[in-house]
């Protein structure tokens, strides 16, 4: 996006061409020209907790931007998930970016947190 302004060098004021309406005569113009542009970025931080005693991790937990192959959340959404297996506890707010509608907000027991992700597949 870019604006284009002539301001008259005597009284400071916008003028439209040479001639200056306030001064009422032609004037050195003083020429602006202001460009902008717009970005924007999204992060995101996860990790994981473990114990070397213990296979697989004691606490995972994802916060901030994730992109979606899905259509309809062009712009990604906000992820906020926690799982902690010493306390037994699921954790998942989903937020779509475009309309900051809620779209997953989970909260249970992470033993009865089941049918989800790779859970789905077990017999």
């Amino acid at each position: 996006m870019s604006e284009y302004k002539m301001y008259c060098k005597k009284c400071k004021n916008i003028k439209l061409s040479r001639y200056c309406d306030v001064c009422k005569k032609d004037t050195v113009t003083k020429h602006e020209l202001i460009c902008c542009d717009k970005i924007s970025l999204q992060d995101s931080v996860s990790g994981k907790q473990k114990r070397p005693s213990l296979s697989g991790f004691l606490r995972k937990f994802f916060f901030g931007y994730q992109s979606s192959n899905d259509k309809k959340y062009s712009k990604g959404v906000t992820r906020n998930m926690d799982i902690d297996k010493k306390s037994d506890w699921y954790d998942e707010t989903v937020i779509d970016n475009n309309t900051q509608e809620i779209i997953r907000d989970c909260h249970e027991p992470l033993s009865q947190h089941q049918g989800r992700g790779s859970a789905k597949f077990k017999k």
